[in-house]
């Protein structure tokens, strides 16, 4: 365009997808231990429009490096194998042995968004960095760089835009003990459609 390069990203949210659905958890409470240390967290999902999830951990012991409440969202049902991952709480050692959490899903409705600017604009990719931040990303290195060569390493950082009822959803609590090992319960996260 103009002799330049111009950079173009287009966003739509389409509709209100959470009226209608409820979350419901396989389990009510997840449990973890290790030597003289035992994590609980107590996981529920009160009715509200949107949907959430609330959870509360409980810890004793001094057997852990750190304890940590972990939501993974998958495309697909069944498959956990591209998922993000987006830790909700987490205790250290040294920390009081309790915390609350919530999630709510991220629902965007009736946006959109089209963006052009010169590539080579370092002013405007510090503006698309803060845009993204906005939208769930956890942006630390230069935005400009995400979009390079992936097989040189360079890579943007996975980001959630938008939650949906489609993807698969798990919870789950994770106690790593300072070696390589980690111990850890899940427990299945399922949207409901409402009968109402």
């Amino acid at each position: 365009m103009m002799g330049k390069d111009v950079w173009a990203f287009f966003l739509y949210f389409s509709s209100d997808r959470y009226v209608s659905y409820a979350i419901r958890c396989e389990k009510d409470s997840l449990v973890v231990t290790h030597g003289s240390t035992s994590a609980t967290a107590a996981v529920t999902a009160p009715e509200g429009n949107p949907p959430k999830v609330l959870a509360s951990l409980r810890l004793d012991g001094t057997d852990y490096k750190t304890v940590t409440l972990v939501l993974d969202r998958a495309i697909g049902k069944g498959s956990l194998q591209d998922s993000i991952q987006q830790e909700l709480l987490e205790l250290t050692i040294g920390e009081d042995g309790y915390k609350e959490a919530s999630w709510t899903p991220v629902n965007r409705s009736g946006l959109e968004l089209l963006w052009i600017f010169d590539a080579g604009s370092r002013s405007q990719t510090g503006h698309l960095k803060d845009l993204l931040q906005g939208l769930g990303a956890e942006v630390i290195r230069p935005v400009s760089a995400g979009f390079g060569d992936h097989a040189g390493g360079k890579e943007m950082d996975d980001f959630v835009i938008a939650d949906d009822p489609t993807m698969s959803y798990q919870i789950g609590l994770a106690l790593d003990d300072g070696s390589k090992s980690e111990i850890n319960d899940w427990a299945a996260l399922e949207f409901v459609k409402n009968l109402v």
